[in-house]
């Protein structure tokens, strides 16, 4: 039995239970102390369960066993009642099922002042510390759990617990095996096999060898869930992964051909099955203290109902960014899910609570909850994230076609990408962090993990050392300065403890006499991207299209700048930017014809921009090109995880890629953001920067909701997964 199945049991212990327990801490006692006696009557016992034999008919050793949650209030009882029937009584020992560990200092410090009892506390971590000691204490433990824990674990349980983003149960268990199987599987594992050996293992769930299932009912199952695929190819590829599982899961009896899940696997899902319960129950409190941070006296009655809708929310829109995917693998059209698609899901399921529970968690607050979660999750919510979001996208693959790895193998293998300078600034200002999550930064590292190779070109780092001179300029003319302020300003303002350390900070990246050769070096150092020139390329390409796509990009950094600066800014800077994203653009697409993509995804070479409006110019360039040059964070994300080179990227490193960075924009920041920075670092400054930033993401998310310049522009979707604001 593992520790987290015996960590499982004594956790979930109901208080109707405490029998169990009692049983539980005398037999783990009495393997230590052979002259325990159990002393509980009906008639009550004076304060104490058991107590040690002595010979001199005066027990000095009591023992209290406990499973109350309010343990400090039961110790302070109990020391009381110990001390007024046995004065004499030196020793307590508190047996309980609950965590406690250093906790209880100063209550050992009070119990022995005022009772004259020395407090010996024998917590959770004292049972998980020894129940491997010996045979015996280990079967207790294991019998303790199978009564605990099994049914919890039931089929009905497991499945309305841990499965919401479905209906039907036998869709429902698919995902939950799909999750099983994509942990447990090497990465080298096809798609497909990975996906129908979890299907077989779902079907037969619950079986054992006096419980089986014939062939044909596990094909018929297999097709119950995938009912709008060809039956002969779904009962292909069942009997496929039958044969295949047989070698270890599974138990073929021949003559009857019938199966069922061997003693072993049927063990292994259970203990697999308990830490998904681990990490569910984690989820669930994380979403229900983000509630209790976001409104002030939220009331307890109506905590797990708006926990669940959160949930519900945040699996759909986890689903919907699987179902995106899948089709955008078979189709070639890639749809980012962004803030705006969280919202079209969370309008549909607080449609369907009471009209108490959406008043209370409306939709701005709901998306803004989702947000967090999905944008910028705590780390420890990571695995928990992760393996509901590759389930979903294996479920989504599996509803487009059973042959989910030729679907997959539709993709490049070999890949070179350029980066955008709305890529390279968020890679800057990640250098920042140091207790979260760096999601570019996980993905470009992730990306070179997997063989492919990363450019700029000279125009991407003019543009980014040409920000952080704007930077500078910020800084020392902010009070005739027009126009929001820098990115990387901001972010150093936020996350690096105020703007006080920009110049120090930036050093790190350019210097003064050559910026565009340091910015390079750095690029190169910390994340392998390499210097390269499109230019070659770019005037290869026909003069239509070169002229058309330089127009179109200039008319939108023409349009950008009227709006920021109501028409007060250089019109060669538009030129010179529009002449940048040009040569990423029309340069890429010369590439690829020496590429023969076979699928709109087959193309090796591509261009990774943040820009909505860059996503959008194929459609409106109305044929002048044949192929979509742009590649989203999203797809990059996904592609990583489920494409041809998945097998090069560790699974730890899988399980740490950001979730979502779709509907990004690169933004600066509005001049009040700044204030309510600097106002709440003056007034918190005794809190740790942790705290400090979430004050500052929680004001500025308010300060969003008023009337003016804030609320009118807007907080960039970037800085919220830089830590400067929430969605």
């Amino acid at each position: 039995m593992s520790r987290d199945r015996f960590a499982f049991a004594l956790e979930h212990l109901k208080p109707t239970q405490w029998d169990l327990f009692e049983n539980l801490a005398s037999a783990f006692l009495a393997a230590e102390f052979s002259n325990l006696r159990t002393v509980a009557t009906s008639s009550g016992d004076k304060g104490r369960d058991a107590e040690l034999f002595s010979c001199s008919g005066s027990p000095t050793v009591m023992i209290q066993y406990s499973i109350a949650a309010d343990w400090q209030s039961k110790i302070r009882d109990t020391a009381r009642t110990i001390d007024k029937n046995f004065p004499n009584s030196p020793l307590l020992i508190y047996v309980t099922n609950q965590k406690i560990g250093a906790k209880a200092d100063d209550l050992r410090t009070k119990t022995r002042d005022d009772h004259r009892l020395i407090l010996d506390i024998r917590d959770n971590e004292w049972f998980l510390d020894r129940y491997r000691i010996d045979p015996d204490r280990e079967n207790i433990a294991d019998d303790f759990a199978k009564t605990i824990v099994d049914p919890l674990l039931s089929e009905s349980n497991i499945l309305k617990q841990h499965v919401v983003a479905l209906s039907g149960d036998e869709a429902r268990c698919a995902l939950l095996y799909l999750q099983l199987q994509w942990e447990d599987d090497t990465r080298e594992k096809g798609l497909t096999k990975l996906c129908f050996d979890a299907l077989v293992k779902a079907v037969l769930r619950g079986t054992d060898s006096d419980t089986r299932l014939p062939r044909a009912k596990v094909i018929e199952r297999v097709q119950d869930i995938l009912p709008s695929h060809d039956e002969e190819r779904i009962g292909d590829l069942t009997n496929t992964a039958l044969q295949r599982l047989r070698k270890k899961s599974i138990r073929h009896w021949t003559k009857e051909d019938e199966f069922c899940l061997s003693y072993d696997e049927n063990k292994r899902i259970s203990e697999k099955l308990v830490s998904i319960s681990i990490e569910d129950e984690l989820l669930c409190s994380a979403i229900s203290s983000i509630i209790k941070r976001k409104i002030q006296d939220f009331p307890n009655s109506e905590l797990e109902e708006c926990m669940n809708l959160i949930r519900l929310i945040v699996e759909k829109s986890l689903l919907k960014r699987g179902e995106l995917f899948a089709v955008a693998v078979n189709s070639g059209n890639f749809e980012s899910l962004d803030l705006t698609a969280i919202r079209d899901v969370a309008i549909r399921e607080i449609s369907q609570v009471s009209k108490a529970i959406a008043t209370r968690l409306d939709l701005d607050l709901s998306i803004e909850i989702c947000g967090e979660l999905l944008i910028d999750p705590e780390p420890e919510l990571m695995p928990c994230l992760r393996r509901l979001a590759d389930a979903y996208t294996l479920m989504a693959f599996l509803k487009e076609t059973p042959d989910v790895q030729s679907s997959i193998n539709k993709m490049f293998r070999y890949g070179e990408i350029w980066l955008d300078t709305s890529v390279i600034l968020p890679l800057l200002a990640e250098e920042l962090i140091t207790d979260r999550t760096k999601p570019f930064t996980m993905m470009m590292h992730s990306a070179r993990e997997a063989g492919i190779d990363l450019f700029v070109t000279q125009g991407v780092l003019e543009e980014a050392c040409a920000h952080i001179r704007r930077c500078f300029a910020y800084h020392y003319h902010k009070g005739t300065w027009y126009g929001r302020v820098p990115f990387l300003y901001a972010a150093q303002a936020i996350n690096g403890g105020g703007s006080a350390g920009f110049t120090s900070w930036v050093d790190k990246f350019t210097g003064p006499v050559n910026p565009q050769e340091d910015m390079a070096e750095y690029l190169e150092d910390f994340f392998g991207i390499k210097i390269q020139s499109l230019y070659d390329d770019l005037n290869s390409a026909s003069n239509d299209v070169r002229d058309e796509i330089t127009e179109r990009w200039l008319e939108i950094h023409e349009q950008r700048r009227n709006t920021e600066f109501e028409g007060r800014f250089d019109h060669h800077l538009a030129i010179r930017l529009a002449e940048h994203d040009t040569e990423n653009y029309v340069g890429i697409l010369q590439r690829r014809l020496r590429d023969a993509g076979a699928s709109p995804f087959g193309y090796k070479s591509w261009w990774l921009t943040l820009d909505v409006a860059a996503r959008s110019l194929f459609q409106n360039l109305n044929g002048l090109v044949t192929s979509d040059p742009v590649l989203s964070p999203d797809f990059l994300l996904n592609y990583l995880a489920f494409g041809p080179m998945r097998s090069r990227i560790s699974k730890d490193r899988e399980a740490s890629l950001p979730l979502i960075l779709g509907g990004i924009i690169l933004d600066d920041t509005p001049e009040e953001v700044m204030d309510i920075v600097q106002n709440i670092r003056t007034a918190k400054a005794s809190l740790p920067e942790r705290l400090i930033r979430r004050e500052i993401r929680d004001a500025i998310t308010l300060a969003r909701g008023r009337e003016g310049a804030i609320a009118k522009g807007g907080i960039a979707g970037i800085e919220r997964n830089l830590g400067i604001t929430r969605p």
